[in-house]
């Protein structure tokens, strides 16, 4: 099916969804995540910044974003690694819908309300989009209309592991909360995001995955 832009389902007063934000050291990349999470077309949302005891400035940009927008909320925890950063905020997170950001990279002005209406449009519970490396004068395109793969969980879990058309990490991945909150991310080791993400598929029926690049 086509996704498209502006459809009769109004998604900007649909259910709360929860963005997690691990943040440690990443100040000169940092303020960019922000103002493009502050500038979803997608209203209803609590954006988690989780900061994992940085050093370099982060930890006053958290508090200072956090003091002119009130869908922002802060924990400040000691350095712990990202896993626990992630738990932290999954623990914390009030929304029907969470999904996890990388505090180096931007996302889409609609990254968010195509998400959402893929999965609810589509009865699914989780759903994904692609990545895309930008060059340095690159910029997001508007997405008009998006082709929507929806996939039973086998089928995802397939996509999931050939790297095709989904990444294994946890970035770009909208789940019920339900998902997440019982799927905690391994700490203390490398590669966290695989042996969490395919589980977050097998807890799902369907999974709908937009062709269209929402997340850099």
């Amino acid at each position: 099916m086509e996704l498209k832009k502006n459809t009769q389902h109004d998604v900007k007063r649909e259910q709360l969804i929860s963005i997690i934000v691990p943040v440690y050291n990443v100040c000169n990349y940092f303020e960019d995540c922000l103002h493009s999470l502050l500038a979803q077309t997608y209203e209803n949302t609590e954006i988690l910044l989780v900061d994992d005891g940085s050093t370099d400035g982060s930890s006053t940009l958290c508090d200072q974003v956090a003091l002119i927008d009130k869908r922002v909320e802060v924990i400040h925890q000691e350095n712990k690694g990202l896993s626990d950063a992630r738990n932290t905020g999954t623990s914390c997170a009030h929304g029907n819908w969470i999904v996890y950001v990388d505090s180096d990279d931007v996302v889409s002005p609609n990254f968010l309300e195509h998400l959402y209406a893929a999965a609810r449009l589509n009865h699914s519970d989780v759903a994904i989009c692609r990545g895309h490396v930008f060059a340095e004068s690159e910029r997001f395109q508007e997405v008009e209309r998006n082709r929507v793969t929806v996939l039973d969980r086998d089928a995802a879990i397939t996509e999931l592991l050939s790297e095709r058309n989904a990444s294994t990490a946890a970035w770009g991945k909208l789940a019920k909360s339900s998902i997440w909150k019982s799927l905690p991310f391994p700490e203390g080791r490398k590669f966290e995001d695989l042996p969490v993400t395919w589980k977050a598929l097998c807890a799902s029926d369907s999974v709908a995955i937009l062709d269209g690049d929402y997340y850099g």
